[in-house]
């Protein structure tokens, strides 16, 4: 059993390098000594011990030691056994069927300050194989059940690193089966492993009868196996145990130099008994790792899929422009789905609010009153579009105000008196309440009317569209001629087996593109690529549609000819830049970010998810908002759709898209 000491994870999951080169941790926390962690284990020992009249010397315990003494964590609370297999060593398997989620243990950790295991050499080591990565750059020797785990790149279990208390949480991930072996992943970089995985040292000497099977040894399983062997206390892992385990794995571990094989082999004096074909020791393949050629997906050989079906010499033609007549089911309309930012810009032009000012006729105390003022609200984004000064000529006499903060922020007494500690010269003012803009300018005409109450600033708004209705014919027919792709690749899909949402993504034909659009970055021509959601055929989570359309896009940028493509400008080579993306339903909010990270152009798409959908559907709006780096144009489609498609095309709300 080998312990990685490249990738493990954190207390929040996270993994990390370990090697003396890149051994840096985020961990302000100065990790223990070998000496401390000792006393540690000492201690833990002492208060599991009922019977001090065994213990060779006696050890002080101070009350505050006791109380910062964790629970005491019962090894092996499972009955977990350990058994060994001719290939991959000893291993954890479970005695019954174990729920996902169930805390295995909670294993106590040796912990090795960063230089004494560099000046002590554990790399090179037994102990090299089974450190975990721990804070300030030190290592943890696992103890219980720690380091006795086998790796899978397809874990059942999951652990978690205590620094606080020096423990290690194993937890399962999964439903273990009776007779299943529990794997942890050592490093989920594969390349990053000292040894070579039993499933992928070939041995030339085995014959193909002596790797498979018999079907009477299969039937049998993991419950005729272990009825067949004896299974009394020393086979257990428990306290005594695991010493003695680790003296066997030790004198029995071959260093990565001297095999290509990196596999613990188990002693031939072991007291562990020998699995039988019936033990489950293969895990499936990893999610993240499928073994397919990396010029496919989705089955399909990465190559760039058919353009749009759409008479686009008819449809781009200006003389005589295009009408569409007798061709009505070629075009149809499309509704805008705004995000928070664009609604924001609707809100009630005319509304006001009430805020505390400063009001003074003596010029020398304007700089004092704007400093505080700036030191008050720096960050309330309510006053942004205030000017903080406003100055009125009344009764012949200039009156300057200085915006402090809103109504409902202080009460009067209190401003004042934090108007006096910070400068006397403040102190005999008193805070009045004004009636200000609650919004900002947007019109020269809202400019005048709100700057007579209180200065605002002017921030004009482009017209934002809510339909379609000024869109040349010739995009409508483009746009339409999309969403009739997504929806035959999504029935297609259906028939496969799959979900039935698909997606293509292309470049807007150079007709369309914006004349006078100010920042408008020209479309990589000719990359275009479709997809289907493939999470069934997969059994893969993260499968969606959109996210499998982005990776056939990047695949594509890294061959000619648009390796050949020179960015003309700063953005121009994100994945989406100034793209179209055509999608059966509305994407999820993980598919909207990813489109989003991708720079986008356009999403259109068909159906409405009300749970969870990134644009409407969750009510977050991410193709518009202001807190994010990016915004693109949102439209569903408002053409027939046959009421045989809707129903082949229906799934459950509760799925993501």
């Amino acid at each position: 059993m080998n312990t990685d000491r490249d990738d493990i994870p954190t207390e929040s999951g996270d993994r990390g390098p370990s090697n003396s080169e890149t051994r840096s941790n985020d961990d302000d926390v100065k990790g223990y000594s070998l000496d401390d962690d000792i006393q540690q284990h000492e201690l833990f020992q002492y208060n599991e011990t009922s019977d001090l009249s065994s213990k060779n010397k006696s050890i002080e315990v101070s009350s505050q030691c006791q109380n910062e003494i964790a629970q005491p964590h019962p090894i092996n609370p499972l009955n977990l056994h350990l058994v060994s297999h001719p290939s991959r060593g000893r291993g954890v398997f479970a005695p019954t069927i174990i729920p996902a989620g169930t805390l295995i243990e909670e294993s106590p950790v040796l912990v090795i300050a960063q230089r004494e295991w560099e000046e002590g050499k554990m790399n090179d080591s037994v102990l090299g194989s089974y450190g975990f990565c721990w804070r300030d750059g030190g290592m943890g020797i696992g103890l219980g059940l720690a380091s006795l785990f086998n790796h899978s790149s397809s874990p059942n279990v999951n652990f978690i690193r205590q620094f606080s208390n020096s423990t290690i949480k194993f937890i399962t991930t999964k439903k273990i089966e009776k007779g299943e072996e529990l794997c942890i992943c050592y490093s989920a970089d594969e390349s990053k492993l000292w040894f070579v995985k039993s499933d992928q040292a070939v041995n030339p000497t085995n014959s193909q009868d002596e790797m498979v099977s018999s079907e009477e040894e299969e039937e049998e399983g993991m419950e005729g196996f272990f009825s067949k062997i004896d299974l009394d206390e020393e086979d257990l892992v428990n306290e005594d145990g695991i010493a003695q385990k680790k003296e066997r794995e030790r004198s029995t571990s071959t260093p990565a130099s001297a095999t290509s094989s990196r596999t613990s082999t188990p002693s031939s004096s072991s007291i562990y008994p020998e699995a039988s074909s019936g033990i489950i020791t293969s895990l499936p393949p990893p999610l993240h790792s499928t073994k397919t050629d990396p010029k496919s997906i989705d089955g399909r050989y990465m190559e760039l899929t058919d353009e749009l079906d759409w008479d686009e010499e008819y449809w781009t033609d200006t003389a005589p422009y295009p009408t569409g007549e007798g061709r009505e089911d070629e075009f149809a309309e499309f509704i805008r789905i705004k995000g928070p930012a664009e609604r924001e810009d609707e809100v009630d032009q005319d509304g006001t609010m009430e805020i505390w000012t400063l009001e003074f006729t003596d010029p020398r105390l304007t700089r004092t009153a704007l400093d505080f003022s700036k030191e008050l609200t720096a960050t309330d984004e309510r006053l942004r579009h205030l000017k903080r000064v406003c100055r009125r000529k009344e009764n012949d006499q200039e009156i300057c105000r200085i915006v402090l903060a809103m109504v409902t922020e202080y009460e009067q007494s209190t401003l004042q008196t934090i108007m006096a500690s910070y400068s006397p010269t403040l102190s005999h003012l008193t805070p009045a309440v004004h009636i200000v803009p609650s919004s900002i300018a947007r019109t020269q005409e809202q400019m005048k009317v709100k700057s007579h109450i209180w200065p605002v600033s002017f921030q004009p708004t482009p017209v934002i569209p809510i339909d379609s209705w000024d869109w040349p014919i010739g995009r409508k027919a483009w746009v339409t001629s999309g969403i009739k792709r997504v929806l035959s690749l999504a029935l297609e899909a259906k028939s496969k087996g799959e979900l039935p949402i698909a997606a293509y993504c292309t470049a807007q034909p150079s007709h369309f593109w914006p004349k006078k659009e100010e920042g408008f970055i020209p479309p990589t021509e000719g990359l275009r690529a479709s997809s289907n959601d493939t999470r069934v055929s997969d059994n893969h989570p993260l499968r969606h549609s959109a996210l499998n359309c982005i990776k056939f896009i990047a695949y594509l940028r890294t061959i000619p000819p648009f390796t050949e493509i020179t960015p003309t400008r700063n953005g121009a080579d994100y994945l989406l830049t100034s793209l179209s993306l055509f999608i059966t339903h509305e994407p999820c909010v993980m598919c909207c970010m990813a489109l989003l990270h991708s720079r986008v152009k356009e999403v259109f798409y068909v159906f409405d998810r009300s749970h969870g959908g990134g644009f409407s559907g969750s009510g977050l709006g991410i193709n518009a908002r202001n807190d994010l780096n990016h915004k693109f144009h949102a439209w569903k489609y408002d053409g027939t759709v046959d009421e045989r498609t809707k129903e082949l095309l229906k799934f459950d709300e509760d799925i993501q898209v």
